[in-house]
């Protein structure tokens, strides 16, 4: 009985509690405060996106590079030695009946460009392409 006249007591309370939280917080900030933290907040917004851009298009020239590397005749070791220098990128090795596959590509592109190397079975690229 006593949680249940507690809990209608709080409930009814509630509204007058939020209200009065938002009050309270009104009138500690005072307007010029609350501009300063608006605009603090949106440099740092601002400064997010243009970090964001500038990695973004670092990791799909460094996609475009690597691929342009492999060329036909390279071997797997080189491909794989190349791979793992860089710093943007994640790369997977798939093995198929003619050989194996590896696919390079950045997560801060969401894998929208990505590079896939086919090698034969002697572990020599056959092709690259950036797709």
């Amino acid at each position: 009985i006593v949680l249940a006249i507690s809990g209608i007591y709080f409930s009814l309370r509630l509204p007058t509690l939020i209200r009065c939280n938002y009050t309270l917080w009104r009138f500690v900030l005072s307007p010029m405060k609350r501009s300063i933290i608006t605009d603090i907040v949106a440099i740092l917004a601002i400064a997010i996106l243009i970090a964001t851009a500038f990695y973004g298009l670092e990791a799909r020239k460094e996609v475009i590079y690597l691929c342009d590397n492999f060329t036909p005749g390279v071997s797997k070791n080189s491909v794989e030695r190349q791979l793992n220098t860089t710093n943007l990128l994640v790369w997977d090795t798939e093995f198929l009946a003619v050989g194996s596959r590896i696919v390079a590509y950045s997560p801060l592109n969401f894998g929208y460009m990505h590079c896939r190397v086919e090698f034969n079975r002697q572990d020599i690229v056959v092709f690259s392409v950036v797709e």
